[in-house]
């Protein structure tokens, strides 16, 4: 079955490179043929594994890294530096911009000044529509919300690798 195989091996970074662009199609066909809210769930999705993505191969993980480590040193390190936005079980898309932008610039490698006005732009604007426990909620999205993320989206996975590199 599916989850057997699936869970018999660990989720890797590369999982998340691979299953943001999968999901990327999938949301989009999903829109074109109108159904708004199934393919912004997708396509917030999108987001979060490219800003997952990026935060830890920031950090030099390789495509290979098991991510099932990560996430609690990211929780705690935000915890000690940003303690007001909530991880929302790891799906908050501001918690995952706010570590990335934190990452590099301790790193001594703050992405460039219209890199990072774009990313928090946007990511702001994803915020403001997608959000996980949305698949709990009937569809409400109006087709220039659905426009918008998906605008939003595409700047992130056109500028995926700048953000980590």
């Amino acid at each position: 079955m599916l989850r057997i195989r699936r869970e018999a091996a660990p989720e890797t970074l590369q999982d998340f490179d691979l299953a943001a662009d999968e999901k990327y199609w999938e949301g989009f066909d999903l829109l074109r043929a109108g159904a708004r809210g199934g393919g912004i769930y997708l396509l917030g999705y999108t987001a979060e594994m490219i800003l997952k993505y990026a935060s830890f191969r920031t950090q030099g993980h390789r495509p290979g890294t098991a991510v099932l480590g990560l996430f609690g040193p990211a929780k705690k390190w935000m915890g000690n530096r940003r303690p007001t936005i909530p991880h929302e079980g790891y799906h908050n898309l501001l918690f995952w911009m706010h570590y990335l932008r934190e990452r590099r610039r301790h790193l001594g490698r703050p992405l460039r000044a219209d890199a990072d006005w774009e990313l928090v732009r946007r990511v702001r604007e994803l915020y403001q529509i997608w959000w996980v426990e949305m698949r709990y909620r009937p569809d409400q999205a109006q087709p220039d919300e659905a426009a918008k993320l998906l605008d939003d989206v595409n700047w992130l996975r056109q500028n995926r690798v700048q953000l980590w590199s």
